[in-house]
């Protein structure tokens, strides 16, 4: 757990606090790697400060508890060299910040400024990085799971619906073909092992998906990480898990062509198909501004790339005319929100450089 109290080096080089620079200004984000020293900030900016802190505690802590509050809170007002790292600070105010209508403008230079620090702080303390990632909290500090049954108002908390949404997609990713071809007889498909594991992985996500709290609704929450996570790792689980098995059905259809089984099952696949890739471009196009903050995870990065792939497959069926279906505006269905999915995923390759080595390290490896 990142804590207060252990001290850290104060950034050399282009790093070093400047007044006469621009990074004096935090909202200017032309400057990533002139941030300026929080200690060094006036009364104002230090009043800003604790109400992005404050905003972090209240929007974020409670899907990703990485920090101790009262610990870093009181570890700000420590002197400096006791302070918590300055990459840390930096990454929970850019998370707070983009949570904000206030101060989202704030975030995209915050978060340059956090990637900064922490490559100068040398890599300290991996917990850093995990609360930067906001990836897999610690399952020691989720609390509150107990309180589920201590009334018929207790709900879920997001971080439990999380991990169950996490680990369906795990379910859906090892439930690969595979499988099929070990233990599974040619004759016995609709009530083979595979396809009973297929069945009951696809109820669970339609279970999840129906029974999910009203807060991690996309109308109510479109901005919210847990909403954003939850519902693109259940449309990621059910792309996956289909597209997996009309890959295997395609083949075995080649095999056996007068099956009829086989044209059943592929055409139960492609209708639970499309929904799920609608509910990932739903996502992002709910998120809105929000998706600029969001967008740094890769995880939505490769639901982005999923849902592009589905969009493809369907517009070459749209293109050569099968199911009857004519084509709608002057793109088509597909068309369009596949162009929408490629310039999110450009949107993707030209933050990449923010997160991924740089090309020094590259030529390194």
């Amino acid at each position: 757990m990142a804590t207060a109290g252990r001290p850290h080096p104060q950034p050399k080089g282009e790093l070093t606090h400047n007044s006469n620079t621009p990074a004096d200004n935090p909202s200017n984000p032309s400057n990533p790697v002139n941030p300026v020293n929080p200690s060094s900030v006036s009364c104002a900016q230090c009043r800003s400060r604790k109400l992005r802190v404050s905003l972090y505690f209240r929007n974020i802590h409670g899907g990703a508890p990485m920090l101790h509050q009262a610990s870093y809170t009181a570890g700000l007002r420590l002197p400096p060299h006791m302070r918590p790292p300055m990459c840390l600070q930096y990454i929970v105010m850019a998370s707070a910040a983009a949570t904000s209508e206030t101060y989202r403008h704030l975030s995209e230079p915050f978060y340059q400024r956090s990637r900064a620090y922490a490559e100068v702080d040398e890599l300290r303390g991996q917990e850093t990085f995990a609360a930067g990632t906001t990836n897999e909290p610690p399952i020691p500090l989720c609390k509150g799971l107990q309180q589920l049954e201590q009334g018929q108002d207790a709900q879920p908390s997001p971080l439990a619906i999380r991990i169950l949404a996490a680990n369906e997609l795990l379910h859906a990713l090892d439930n690969n073909p595979r499988h099929f071809f070990e233990v599974d007889n040619g004759d016995e498909i609709p009530n083979g092992p595979y396809w009973v594991r297929h069945r009951q992985i696809d109820m669970n996500l339609t279970t999840l998906t129906m029974l999910l709290p009203e807060r991690l609704h996309l109308h109510r929450a479109p901005r919210t990480l847990d909403a954003i996570l939850v519902h693109a790792s259940t449309n990621m689980a059910t792309i996956h898990l289909h597209r997996t098995a009309l890959a295997l059905l395609h083949e075995l259809q080649t095999r056996s062509p007068k099956d009829a089984s086989h044209q059943l099952l592929i055409a139960q696949g492609q209708t639970r198909l499309l929904p799920a890739t609608e509910g990932i471009l739903a996502v992002f196009r709910a998120a809105g501004d929000g998706v600029g903050t969001a967008i740094r995870n890769p995880f939505l990065s490769f639901a982005a790339y999923l849902a592009a792939l589905v969009f493809l497959e369907d517009h070459f069926r749209e293109a050569a005319g099968e199911e009857g279906r004519p084509r709608e505006g002057p793109l088509g269905r597909s068309e369009e929100k596949l162009r929408y999915l490629a310039q999110t995923l450009v949107f993707f390759g030209r933050r990449a450089r923010l997160c991924g080595p740089s090309r020094s390290s590259w030529r390194r490896i």
